[in-house]
């Protein structure tokens, strides 16, 4: 997995923890509490305006001009903005992300705070192989995962490739938990691989 900071850092496999569930709604004040909360809903606050003039949006939308890439869910009621290039992209093969967006493994690319949000998002937290937690956000209406944070690291975001919704996007540069890729999946040979967790 792909980590805020722009290097690697798996969530390995799923290692079978409880989950509570906390069904109340909340308000996104700044960084996220260090609870034990692994899913909840959030509403994040009117942010600048995310999608350029020409977007096809839901009525319900505001339409504006936008200077940085732009990544939502399938239905669009979940939002996010980032600004520069990637700090990192890249693919991870962990049966966690497998099983996390119903793919063979998941894409990812890595932003440098500032970012913008809108909409609201179910949050799910994970613990990865090496302690770590990360709080994955997806849309509650369509189900589509969007982007996700490691806890107490607010300067980094990573989001999920497939939101861009843009063919042309940057190919990823580093292939993750290679001993869990499906034997038919072919990357290009200059990708770095790594079996497993490579710090």
């Amino acid at each position: 997995m792909l980590s805020p900071r722009g290097r690697f850092h798996f969530h390995g496999d799923p290692i079978g923890l409880p989950l509570r569930h906390d069904r109340q709604m909340q308000t996104w004040t700044g960084p996220r509490d260090q609870g034990a909360r692994h899913q909840s809903e959030v509403n994040f606050p009117p942010a600048r305006c995310l999608f350029s003039d020409n977007a096809v949006l839901p009525t319900s939308l505001p339409r504006c001009s936008m200077s940085g890439k732009t990544a939502s869910c399938y239905c669009g009621q979940l939002r996010i903005e980032v600004q520069g290039e990637p700090l990192g992209i890249g693919i991870c093969h962990c049966l966690a992300c497998q099983q996390r967006t119903g793919s063979v493994f998941a894409a990812l690319a890595s932003f440098s705070a500032p970012y913008a949000v809108v909409g609201t998002a179910t949050e799910f937290v994970r613990t990865g192989d090496h302690g770590s937690q990360f709080r994955f956000r997806f849309c509650p209406v369509c189900g589509s995962t969007v982007f996700h944070t490691e806890e107490g690291e607010d300067s980094r975001v990573s989001v999920a490739v497939g939101a861009f919704a843009d063919p042309t996007f940057p190919p990823p540069r580093v292939s993750v938990y290679e001993h869990r890729r499906h034997a038919w999946v072919n990357l290009p040979a200059a990708m770095a691989r790594y079996d497993t967790d490579p710090a």
